[in-house]
């Protein structure tokens, strides 16, 4: 998004996002919004409706204070006296409805669809929250026109106007149906992972756990439940392959004291989701996002080289 979007934001929305400016040691905000400028609305109304009790608790302190300085009464005929408590009553209603005002942590795009996170708040902020995120895949986000996932790889949400030439509705794609399909492969790695990690201290970059020879398997953290609590049933992994993974060790990445640093020119990281109760794994195939630069046919050809070499 654009500098002076972003600017607008923050200084119209100071409690939401107070910690825009902090280190990266603290917060996600601090790379700002990492979303196309067609959202901007989307995101301001957001931003008001999480912030819609403060903003009218405020009014009516800002109010009763104001004629309480002036007159100490109403204006209208016949308003009655404002006494100090009554002022007071205001002002600590308009404390309390600060509190609950959320600070947000993250605001980017993932998978053609905007991604909002914040640190606590009220099932009334998340079921605000989820209804942005959904309304974002109905439009683009370059222009905020009304647009639709697209992609055969990357997928994002655009307009027709903004769609690449070629570029499909995602429910038209059909590399799923591929004959190569890999997942199954990459579901056998992980679940060899799982069986094998220890879990007593689970903390996302966890790589405990048996892998191949030459690939990265780590825990990413929880899910999320309807609350937008963190759901201890639902565990998020990610699965690195690098281009030299079927000859050389795994190269570890640098890191920074918030995440690592992920290589797109050289390896490939596909997510998944393991759910404890039902022993069911989710792969989320590496076409559907741009975790890699590196050529397509490539990748799944080395997933089965890996695999292959390990059974012989």
């Amino acid at each position: 998004m654009r500098e002076e979007l972003d600017k607008k934001l923050v200084e119209k929305y100071p409690l939401l996002y107070r910690d825009r400016y902090a280190p990266m040691t603290e917060t996600a905000m601090c790379w700002g919004f990492c979303c196309g400028d067609g959202w901007y609305n989307l995101i301001d109304i957001l931003s008001a409706l999480l912030c819609s009790k403060y903003n009218y608790a405020k009014e009516r302190y800002d109010t009763i204070k104001e004629y309480y300085d002036a007159d100490k009464k109403w204006p209208w005929v016949g308003g009655k006296e404002i006494t100090p408590e009554d002022v007071e009553e205001r002002r600590l209603e308009m404390e309390q409805a600060k509190e609950l005002v959320p600070t947000v942590s993250q605001v980017k795009e993932k998978f053609g669809t905007l991604r909002f996170y914040i640190n606590a708040g009220t099932d009334e902020h998340y079921n605000y929250i989820r209804f942005a995120e959904n309304l974002s895949a109905r439009i683009c986000e370059t222009c905020g026109a009304p647009g639709k996932r697209r992609g055969q790889g990357y997928i994002y949400t655009a307009c027709d106007e903004h769609t690449e030439k070629g570029d499909l509705n995602v429910n038209e794609t059909d590399y799923l149906n591929d004959e190569r399909n890999y997942t199954p492969v990459v579901e056998g790695w992980l679940r060899e992972f799982i069986s094998t990690m220890d879990d007593g201290h689970l903390r996302p970059g966890n790589d405990s756990g048996d892998s191949p020879f030459g690939v990265k398997i780590i825990f990413d953290g929880y899910g999320e439940n309807d609350d937008g609590e963190e759901d201890l049933n639902t565990e998020s992994f990610a699965i690195f392959v690098h281009k030299n993974s079927l000859n050389e060790e795994f190269p570890e990445h640098e890191q920074t004291p918030w995440c690592l640093i992920h290589r797109p020119k050289e390896e490939v990281c596909i997510w998944a989701w393991y759910e404890n109760d039902s022993d069911e794994v989710t792969i989320i195939p590496f076409e559907e996002n741009n975790s890699t630069e590196l050529d397509h046919d490539f990748v799944t050809k080395l997933i089965f080289e890996i695999e292959k070499r390990d059974n012989e």
